[in-house]
């Protein structure tokens, strides 16, 4: 690298002449990733949602198209006006330009059942592979509310935990926890909480699109979607669960009358007491096991009043396993709410794009499956110790680099920086796709 120190900046002459540049650099090892797995082919066979014949751009293309850019990191449909003449993303199209981001949000409002069923069946899809790999999947349902600034249809005022009283959508998303890949995702009005019936359709399609094989080991979710029909159709379909319950005065009540608890010191001096207790609130059919679990801090009695509720959690089950393991396994459901977190600020799943629900459903969707991809890029192409990282730290370590495409001796080279930083990782990243080290 040639020594600019001490260049003076306000006699620096700025030329726009370079021709056939980019500043994402790394987007091509996601696009030479997508073309392995074919993604793009994948789409038009399995979106049945067409357009005009002499329409310019096929509903196949501003899926792909969309997805490729929610990848490299576009937050929402207006920007993608930044990546318009960006020569790597329109390689991978295989067109001379995008279209307006207004093409796209008309395109979306096409979306009617079935095109969104379609779009489901995509991201389920693409995280079969690892399903298969792996035999078996334990189901995190979670929700995440997104607020709306505008007349959005559908919206509506519910819970909402950072602007209360804002109107809303919130989404439903199920994760496989062993995976990080999710496998359905819904979107209610911001007043529809997760313990409705519609959670049961949702769980129950998810579970028939699983491929063949695959079992599931159980189901975790929070208070939000704790429903005695859930219960029920759980029992009924022999699938394993741990769901949190809300704190109320029966379950309380029924403390009063003694548990048996298995008690553990944890190493910061915590202590965790874990019971089981047969209880049946008012609106169940029948008696279920709530496993209880209180935590004493090592300032307070071992007397722990009942009314320090704050101290107490309740999971209903039907797992065979100890008290103190459902606990443990019930933690490992944070996981869920990492998930959504990389969903948020990596793919920007709470942006509303339109004025139409059903097209703001059809545009989560496409964000899903970007994440998805990238879950699958990240397993099946980034070296182990780079596995886990999320996407903004990839775009940051890889993608957002500078780059000129050139022709020499009849082939296409793409120029990256010499004194890269990441070079060694770059090559494995290659090698790991095609078994070519990068030149």
């Amino acid at each position: 690298m040639k020594n600019i120190y001490g260049i003076k900046f306000d006699a620096m002459k700025h030329d726009f002449n370079l021709e056939v540049a980019s500043a994402y650099a790394g987007s091509a090892l996601i696009y030479e990733y997508l073309d392995k797995i074919g993604f793009s082919e994948l789409v038009r066979r399995r979106l049945g949602i067409g357009k005009a014949n002499n329409a310019t751009y096929d509903m196949d293309f501003i899926v792909t198209s969309l997805v490729a850019s929610y990848l490299i990191g576009c937050e929402r449909i207006e920007h993608l006006n930044e990546f318009r003449q960006d020569p790597l993303l329109l390689a991978y199209l295989g067109v001379k330009k995008l279209p307006d981001p207004s093409l796209y949000r008309k395109d979306l409002r096409r979306f009617g059942k079935g095109g969104l069923e379609d779009l489901g069946r995509i991201l389920s899809i693409l995280a079969h592979p690892i399903l298969v790999r792996n035999g078996r999947v334990i189901l995190d349902i979670d929700t995440t509310v997104g607020t709306v600034y505008g007349s959005q249809e559908g919206a509506a005022k519910g819970y909402n935990p950072t602007k209360h009283g804002r109107l809303s959508y919130r989404s439903s998303l199920i994760f496989d926890g062993l995976s990080r890949t999710c496998l359905s995702a819904e979107q209610w009005s911001g007043n529809v909480n997760g313990s409705n019936d519609n959670t049961i359709e949702q769980l129950d399609t998810t579970i028939r699109r699983l491929p063949h094989g695959v079992t599931v080991t159980a189901i975790r979710s929070d208070s939000d979607y704790a429903n005695p029909n859930m219960y029920t159709y759980l029992e009924e379909n022999e699938i394993g669960y741990a769901i949190k319950l809300p704190r109320n005065k029966r379950l309380f009540k029924q403390l009063e009358k003694g548990i048996l608890w298995d008690t553990r010191v944890c190493s910061d001096g915590v202590i965790i007491q874990t019971g089981s207790i047969q209880y049946r609130a008012e609106s169940w059919d029948r008696r279920r096991r709530v496993v209880v679990i209180r935590k004493i801090y090592p300032n307070d009695s071992a007397q722990t009043s009942l009314l320090k509720d704050e101290e107490y959690q309740f999971i209903v089950t039907n797992l065979p396993w100890s008290s103190y393991d459902i606990w443990v396994f019930y933690n490992q459901r944070a996981n869920a709410e990492n998930f959504i977190k990389e969903s948020k600020l990596g793919f920007n799943i709470d942006s509303i794009s339109t004025s139409d629900f059903a097209a703001n459903k059809a545009d989560l969707f496409c964000r899903m499956i970007a994440y998805n991809l990238f879950i699958l890029f990240g397993t099946e192409a980034l070296p182990e110790e780079l596995s886990n990282i999320t996407v903004r730290t990839f775009r940051r370590m890889f993608v957002n680099v500078p780059c000129v495409i050139v022709n020499h001796a009849g082939r296409r080279i793409m120029r990256l920086p010499e004194d890269y930083q990441y070079i060694t990782e770059w090559q494995d990243i290659r090698q790991n796709l095609t078994g070519q080290q990068a030149a």
